[in-house]
Protein backbone atom coordinates (compact mmCIF):
# COMPACT_ATOMS: atom_id res chain seq x y z
CA UNK A 1 0.00 0.00 0.00
CA UNK A 2 2.04 2.70 -1.22
CA UNK A 3 -0.42 5.21 1.55
CA UNK A 4 1.20 3.18 4.25
CA UNK A 5 4.81 4.71 3.21
CA UNK A 6 3.69 8.26 2.93
CA UNK A 7 2.30 7.62 6.53
CA UNK A 8 5.31 6.12 7.58
CA UNK A 9 7.91 8.90 6.18
CA UNK A 10 5.75 11.87 5.58
CA UNK A 11 3.03 12.15 8.66
CA UNK A 12 4.99 13.41 11.27
CA UNK A 13 6.77 15.82 8.65
CA UNK A 14 3.36 16.96 7.73
CA UNK A 15 2.35 17.42 10.93
CA UNK A 16 5.43 19.39 12.21
CA UNK A 17 6.28 21.71 8.78
CA UNK A 18 3.27 21.81 7.08
CA UNK A 19 0.82 22.10 9.48
CA UNK A 20 2.63 23.57 12.21
CA UNK A 21 2.04 21.91 15.10
CA UNK A 22 4.78 20.73 17.68
CA UNK A 23 6.65 17.75 17.74
CA UNK A 24 5.65 17.17 21.56
CA UNK A 25 1.89 17.18 20.87
CA UNK A 26 1.91 15.09 17.77
CA UNK A 27 4.36 12.88 19.92
CA UNK A 28 2.02 12.67 22.65
CA UNK A 29 -0.46 11.87 19.82
CA UNK A 30 1.22 8.71 18.37
CA UNK A 31 1.56 7.48 21.87
CA UNK A 32 -2.40 7.30 22.56
CA UNK A 33 -3.12 6.33 19.06
CA UNK A 34 -0.89 3.27 19.56
CA UNK A 35 -2.45 2.51 23.11
CA UNK A 36 -6.12 2.77 21.52
CA UNK A 37 -4.56 0.79 18.28
CA UNK A 38 -3.87 -2.33 21.13
CA UNK A 39 -7.56 -2.51 21.53
CA UNK A 40 -8.88 -2.14 17.84
CA UNK A 41 -6.53 -4.57 16.63
CA UNK A 42 -8.13 -7.11 19.32
CA UNK A 43 -11.34 -6.44 18.14
CA UNK A 44 -10.88 -6.62 14.64
CA UNK A 45 -9.31 -10.09 15.46
CA UNK A 46 -12.77 -10.55 17.43
CA UNK A 47 -14.92 -9.64 14.54
CA UNK A 48 -13.25 -11.95 11.86
CA UNK A 49 -13.08 -14.94 13.83
CA UNK A 50 -17.32 -14.19 14.51
CA UNK A 51 -17.97 -13.09 10.44
CA UNK A 52 -19.83 -15.45 8.61
CA UNK A 53 -20.11 -14.08 5.06
CA UNK A 54 -20.34 -15.40 1.74
CA UNK A 55 -16.85 -13.43 0.94
CA UNK A 56 -15.53 -15.38 3.71
CA UNK A 57 -14.24 -14.12 7.08
CA UNK A 58 -11.36 -11.62 6.14
CA UNK A 59 -12.26 -10.46 2.68
CA UNK A 60 -15.10 -8.00 3.70
CA UNK A 61 -13.16 -6.22 6.09
CA UNK A 62 -10.52 -5.34 3.29
CA UNK A 63 -13.13 -4.68 0.55
CA UNK A 64 -15.13 -2.34 2.16
CA UNK A 65 -12.29 -1.36 4.50
CA UNK A 66 -10.50 0.17 1.45
CA UNK A 67 -12.51 3.42 0.82
CA UNK A 68 -12.89 4.77 4.68
CA UNK A 69 -8.83 4.27 4.93
CA UNK A 70 -8.34 6.29 1.82
CA UNK A 71 -10.67 8.91 2.59
CA UNK A 72 -8.65 9.14 6.51
CA UNK A 73 -5.30 8.92 4.36
CA UNK A 74 -6.47 11.86 2.72
CA UNK A 75 -7.77 13.54 5.51
CA UNK A 76 -4.88 13.08 7.73
CA UNK A 77 -2.59 15.24 5.18
CA UNK A 78 -4.99 17.75 5.10
CA UNK A 79 -4.73 21.21 6.47
CA UNK A 80 -8.02 22.88 7.74
CA UNK A 81 -8.04 26.33 7.78
CA UNK A 82 -9.01 26.26 11.74
CA UNK A 83 -6.75 27.45 14.79
CA UNK A 84 -3.82 25.46 16.31
CA UNK A 85 -5.41 24.02 18.89
CA UNK A 86 -8.06 23.05 16.25
CA UNK A 87 -5.65 21.75 13.91
CA UNK A 88 -4.37 19.45 16.78
CA UNK A 89 -7.71 18.34 17.26
CA UNK A 90 -8.33 17.45 13.92
CA UNK A 91 -5.25 15.39 13.98
CA UNK A 92 -6.27 13.60 16.35
CA UNK A 93 -9.64 12.70 14.86
CA UNK A 94 -8.07 11.82 11.36
CA UNK A 95 -5.21 9.76 12.90
CA UNK A 96 -7.27 7.83 14.76
CA UNK A 97 -9.68 7.32 12.37
CA UNK A 98 -6.71 6.40 9.87
CA UNK A 99 -5.28 4.04 12.64
CA UNK A 100 -8.70 2.06 13.10
CA UNK A 101 -8.74 2.00 9.31
CA UNK A 102 -5.22 0.58 8.77
CA UNK A 103 -6.72 -1.99 11.11
CA UNK A 104 -9.44 -2.94 9.88
CA UNK A 105 -7.78 -3.61 6.37
CA UNK A 106 -4.37 -4.62 7.09
CA UNK A 107 -5.21 -7.56 9.94
CA UNK A 108 -7.89 -9.43 7.70
CA UNK A 109 -4.88 -9.05 4.75
CA UNK A 110 -2.96 -11.44 6.94
CA UNK A 111 -5.52 -13.23 8.53
CA UNK A 112 -6.84 -14.57 4.95
CA UNK A 113 -4.04 -16.61 4.28
CA UNK A 114 -4.68 -20.18 5.96
CA UNK A 115 -8.53 -19.49 4.17
CA UNK A 116 -6.98 -19.50 0.58
CA UNK A 117 -4.65 -23.04 1.33
CA UNK A 118 -4.19 -25.33 3.62
CA UNK A 119 -0.27 -25.63 2.06
CA UNK A 120 2.43 -24.37 4.04
CA UNK A 121 4.81 -23.96 1.23
CA UNK A 122 1.52 -22.10 -0.51
CA UNK A 123 1.45 -20.10 1.99
CA UNK A 124 4.46 -19.00 2.73
CA UNK A 125 4.73 -18.05 -1.28
CA UNK A 126 1.69 -16.00 -1.16
CA UNK A 127 3.25 -14.26 2.11
CA UNK A 128 6.62 -13.39 0.36
CA UNK A 129 4.63 -12.40 -2.67
CA UNK A 130 3.25 -9.73 -0.72
CA UNK A 131 5.59 -8.44 0.98
CA UNK A 132 7.78 -8.34 -2.31
CA UNK A 133 4.77 -5.66 -3.46
CA UNK A 134 4.83 -3.87 -0.75
CA UNK A 135 8.38 -3.28 -0.44
CA UNK A 136 8.42 -2.59 -4.41
CA UNK A 137 5.66 -0.40 -3.83
CA UNK A 138 7.65 1.76 -0.64
CA UNK A 139 10.24 2.13 -2.92
CA UNK A 140 8.33 3.71 -5.71
CA UNK A 141 6.65 5.92 -3.05
CA UNK A 142 9.93 6.61 -1.34
CA UNK A 143 11.76 8.11 -4.04
CA UNK A 144 9.04 9.81 -5.86
CA UNK A 145 6.79 11.08 -3.28
CA UNK A 146 7.98 14.46 -2.46
CA UNK A 147 8.83 14.81 -5.77
CA UNK A 148 5.02 14.60 -6.63
CA UNK A 149 4.29 16.59 -3.88
CA UNK A 150 6.54 19.83 -5.14
CA UNK A 151 5.27 19.14 -8.83
CA UNK A 152 1.29 18.80 -8.16
CA UNK A 153 1.51 20.95 -5.18
CA UNK A 154 2.88 23.77 -7.27
CA UNK A 155 4.15 25.65 -4.32
CA UNK A 156 2.38 24.28 -2.15
CA UNK A 157 3.37 21.34 0.27
CA UNK A 158 -0.15 21.38 1.73
CA UNK A 159 -1.92 20.87 -1.71
CA UNK A 160 0.95 19.21 -2.87
CA UNK A 161 0.20 16.46 -0.08
CA UNK A 162 -3.25 16.40 -0.63
CA UNK A 163 -3.55 15.35 -4.35
CA UNK A 164 -0.60 12.76 -3.87
CA UNK A 165 -2.61 11.17 -0.99
CA UNK A 166 -6.15 11.54 -3.34
CA UNK A 167 -3.94 9.88 -6.19
CA UNK A 168 -2.59 6.90 -3.79
CA UNK A 169 -5.88 6.66 -2.13
CA UNK A 170 -7.88 5.87 -5.13
CA UNK A 171 -5.23 3.52 -6.40
CA UNK A 172 -5.01 1.37 -3.45
CA UNK A 173 -8.84 1.84 -2.99
CA UNK A 174 -9.31 0.13 -6.56
CA UNK A 175 -6.66 -2.26 -5.77
CA UNK A 176 -7.84 -3.57 -2.55
CA UNK A 177 -11.49 -4.05 -4.20
CA UNK A 178 -10.76 -5.98 -6.82
CA UNK A 179 -12.10 -9.42 -6.33
CA UNK A 180 -10.04 -12.23 -5.51
CA UNK A 181 -11.06 -16.08 -6.27
CA UNK A 182 -13.61 -17.81 -4.03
Amino acid sequence: MQWLQMISLYLLYFYTDVMSLSAKSIAFMFVVTRFIDGGTDLLIGYCIDHTRTRWGKSRPYFLFGAIPFALFAVLAFSVPDISQSGKLIYAYVTYIGLSFTYTVVNIPMASILPSLTTDTQERTALSTTRKFFAFLGSTVVSSTALKLVDSLGKGSEALGFRIVMIIFGSLDACYSSLPLPL
